[in-house]
Formats: structure tokens, sequence, C-alpha cells
């Protein structure tokens, strides 16, 4: 999100301060929540520090940002921006798009963890123990599908 004219990178990176600390304070489920366990309970556990993480990276935040720090930061949600909104056919991040994912994720599971290729070590460039979250899988087969 801090590209071409966005208001985000003319700001001094100590506006960033509130947003990590509100991330440090994120309920402890978030941090391990994946497409696989969405309940009535992790979604509104998800879409309420969704609400919450608004304030503090600035007024007006849309779904978009918040989306993509929830999916870069603790990988629970795919990110809803453009493509992933048109490829998935939902309008807004809320409680029914979560369900509706969390459906997709159950009538194809199979094929999203075959496709769960392993995270690369930033140092070495070799593949970690950690996978990609479920939830990133699913962003990329609806990103690619808007595009």
């Amino acid at each position: 999100m801090l590209r071409g004219s966005t208001e985000l990178l003319q700001r001094s990176v100590r506006t960033f301060v509130p947003v990590v600390e509100a991330l440090v304070s994120a309920p402890a489920e978030l941090w391990t929540l994946d497409a696989d366990q969405y309940s009535d309970e992790t979604i509104a556990a998800v879409w309420k520090f969704g609400r919450e993480l608004r304030t503090p990276l600035h007024e007006g935040a849309s779904d978009i940002l918040v989306t993509k720090v929830l999916l870069g930061t603790m990988g629970c949600v795919p990110a809803f921006d453009t493509n992933f909104r048109r490829g998935f056919q939902v309008s807004t991040f809320g409680p029914e798009a979560l369900r509706k994912i969390g459906k997709f994720y159950k009538d194809n599971a199979e094929v999203i963890e075959a496709h769960r290729e392993p995270t690369l070590d930033f140092d070495t460039g070799t593949p970690t123990n950690r996978r990609y979250t479920r939830a990133k899988v699913i962003d990329m087969i609806f990103f690619i599908e808007g595009f």
C-alpha cells in the first residue's frame, strides 16, 4: 500500500507504531487462525479486530489496507483487493464474506492443501518448514481469477 501517491507513503515510519502496537495486542488466536478454522466465533474475532485496526492505520482505512495488513502479518484472511473481490464475487470484508471463504476451503480442501508451498528463508532462500496459509492460497487463487 506504500506506492504511487498514497498518503501513507508521505508519512514517517513512526506513523506505524500504533499499528504495530495494535498487532502485538491482538487476540492470540488470530495469529494461528486460518481458513480451515473459520467458525462463527473466529469470524467474529477477526472481524472485530479488523474494525479495531482501522483506527491506528489511519482515518477511513479501506478494506484493502486492513486485510493486506492482516494477510501480511497474521495470514488469517485473504487481501480484499480489487482482483480478489472480483474473482471471489464479494464486495466487502465482513462476516458473510469470511463464511463464504470458509465454505470454499471446506469444498476445496484437498486442492488447497496440495498448493500450500513452503515459505523461503529470507537469508538463505531455502525452503522452511512453514507453508503458506490456506487464506494466502485462497487469496492467490482469486487474485488470478479476478485479474
